[in-house]
């Protein structure tokens, strides 16, 4: 071009944008040279894919299809875009496997999957393709076992576009921004539907707190390796955030109990017993569990309190084994 070449421009369309002067508008590459490493310095200068002559007319309707971004507004869905749905045959098949337990993984899906779609949209924004192969690979598997289908396809998708790349040795992701949307999107919903059918599950009367029996060393080994192993270099960054937070947690709950407040015991044994799930904490999920349980069911502060002692001496316990996984993640 007279004025600049196709580098230039692109940066000059993407500052633009970057000022809010213009909409993302994706910038596919012509080019007639299809040496090793054209494609990177494309995507490096901030195109969005590549293409080389002689073109053929369904590469580039191809290429052309995957970046036209569905129409969004305030209310609506991404068009096109079905709301999640659950596969009821594999949902319950997977209840039935899981038995009692099945509540509990539901849970565990959701905080260890939430977190995780939030890792595979960073990953994204700094182009680390390989996190992203690695993130989706895990919700596709875990969201296909609960039947959890569309969900499972964009991760699989995602996952199988990624390491496309990383075969052909490209180091960045030529991934439309609406399919991360889409993936986000997808979970919110799957969440909604998953929350709602935990809230209909209903089983026998409950014991009181005082008549359960809580091991304080107990420990889930598979959860806490599996959760190690997604998060992988972050492992020790989730671990920390988690002891922080506990210090909230368990003071939180020591004031309700002080004060006689239920909802203040609630607010702080609900998140307590989900974060320590997702470690494979199960003495201290358990019994905090308990205490959410027994406070909402509006048990005697008593019957609570006598839950707080042996809490303390389980999270005294799960810190000194989370110590020692960081010990051996280092």
């Amino acid at each position: 071009m007279p004025e600049m070449d196709g580098y230039e421009a692109t940066k000059a369309i993407k500052n633009l944008y970057s000022l809010g002067l213009i909409t993302d508008t994706p910038i596919i590459a012509l080019t007639a040279n299809a040496m090793k490493g054209d494609r990177e310095k494309c995507l490096e200068a901030g195109m969005d894919d590549y293409i080389t002559k002689p073109v053929k007319q369904d590469m580039l309707q191809a290429t052309i299809a995957k970046w036209l971004t569905p129409i969004l507004d305030d209310k609506s869905e991404i068009q096109g875009h079905e709301a999640a749905t659950i596969d009821y045959d594999i949902f319950n098949i997977y209840k039935d496997v899981m038995g009692s337990e099945h509540v509990a993984s539901i849970e565990m899906y959701l905080n260890v999957m939430g977190k995780l779609v939030g890792e595979i949209s960073r990953a994204y924004s700094e182009n680390n393709i390989e996190d992203m192969a690695t993130l989706s690979h895990a919700l596709k598997f875990t969201s296909g076992a609960l039947g959890i289908a569309e969900l499972s396809n964009i991760a699989r998708n995602m996952e199988e576009e990624v390491r496309a790349q990383i075969s052909s040795g490209g180091k960045t992701t030529n991934i439309p921004q609406h399919i991360v949307k889409r993936l986000e999107q997808g979970f919110e919903e799957a969440s909604i539907l998953l929350q709602n059918n935990l809230n209909k599950v209903s089983g026998p009367e409950k014991e009181t707190v005082m008549e359960k029996h809580f091991d304080v060393s107990a420990l889930n080994m598979e959860d806490m390796q599996e959760t190690k192993r997604i998060l992988n270099t972050r492992y020790p960054e989730m671990v920390e955030g988690f002891l922080e937070d506990v210090i909230g947690y368990i003071s939180g709950i020591e004031e309700g109990i002080s004060e006689g407040i239920m909802d203040k015991i609630i607010n702080n044994a609900h998140p307590l017993k989900s974060s320590s799930a997702v470690l494979g904490l199960a003495g201290v999920s358990q019994i905090s569990g308990a205490m959410e349980e027994a406070a909402r069911m509006a048990q005697s502060i008593g019957e609570i309190s006598a839950l707080f002692e042996p809490l303390k001496e389980a999270m005294v316990f799960a810190e000194a084994k989370l110590r020692e996984q960081l010990e051996d993640a280092a």
